[in-house]
């Protein structure tokens, strides 16, 4: 419910910088088109980037049906007299859309990148937890807290088939089966 809430309110946000976006550049800016247009889509694009390309998809549309109805002649109707303003219109919901598409790609590759870091990080302090232990026994009691340690995980379970032991992160954590089991498993 509260994403749904969330999403909703996004959109009147957006809907409501369109609007400013309309009365400023009709009211206070000297209404010229082309610098309407750019101003519409600078904002399409932070939009995108901030929040994503559902946002920014209905933010080009609503922003066409605005620059169609305040900026282009004739004014206050949705129809267009000029041929050329059709491609002007069908340009910036074109260029408005791409430029979203593109702005939401490198969001998606920065949160990958991100994701892939933190990885990384994780098993540099893993490796080098396993560079700081003195001998292999202590390295193989603490291998296990290690591991639950860097990735996060609630308990870690280490089965030496040559040894037929296991080694557990903590004593509350309990294997996913009997050690008796492990042993005839092998």
């Amino acid at each position: 419910m509260k994403r749904v809430v969330q999403h909703g309110l996004r959109y009147l946000v957006v809907a409501g910088f369109d609007a400013l976006i309309a009365w400023v550049c009709f009211h206070i800016l000297n209404r010229n088109p082309t610098t309407v247009g750019f101003v519409f889509l600078l904002a399409i694009l932070v939009v995108s980037a901030t929040w994503g390309l559902r946002y920014a998809i209905f933010m080009a549309v609503l922003a066409t049906l605005l620059y169609n109805f305040f900026f282009l002649p004739p004014l206050f109707t949705f129809t267009i007299a000029d041929p050329q303003n059709w491609i002007a219109l069908f340009a910036f919901l074109i260029t408005a859309i791409i430029g979203s598409q593109l702005s939401e790609r490198a969001r998606r590759e920065t949160r990958q990148a991100t994701q892939r870091r933190k990885e990384v990080e994780r098993l540099y302090a893993l490796s080098q937890q396993l560079l700081l232990s003195e001998n292999v026994f202590e390295l193989l009691n603490k291998l296990p807290a290690y591991i639950a340690e860097v990735f996060g995980a609630a308990g870690v379970a280490l089965f030496l088939e040559n040894k037929q032991k296991i080694y557990l992160s903590d004593i509350n954590v309990q294997p996913l089966f009997p050690q008796e089991q492990l042993i005839k498993c092998s």
